[in-house]
């Protein structure tokens, strides 16, 4: 089973996440996402994860984030430190890569 997402980054991205969508409830890790396939009866046969680059002009439209809030995020991007920045690939525009998770489950 992957590790869990660690705490630092965890964080970070539940915050911009909050910020760009207050409907948001959670970016789960694999990790997070396995042990709730199990707690619910599946087997995980094949977990996979990659990243993204989410287009951050396009990514606060879609969801239409107020200004405010794009300046927030903005600034949080500014101030993060440099294991953030580094694991999330954060751009000069404000663009940035997001883990993503596949899985392939099936009733135990």
């Amino acid at each position: 089973m992957p590790a869990l997402r660690p705490p630092l980054l965890d964080t970070y991205l539940q915050a911009v996440e909050l910020l760009r969508d207050t409907s948001h409830a959670r970016d789960y890790s694999a990790a997070e996402w396995q042990a709730a396939l199990g707690r619910c009866g599946f087997e995980v046969r094949t977990c996979r994860t990659w990243q993204v680059r989410m287009d951050f002009p396009v990514w606060v439209a879609r969801i239409r984030t107020p200004e405010l809030h794009v300046a927030a995020i903005r600034a949080l991007q500014a101030a993060a430190s440099a294991e953030v920045r580094a694991h999330f690939a954060i751009e000069e525009d404000g663009s940035f890569m997001l883990d993503v998770v596949m899985i392939e489950a099936v009733a135990a």
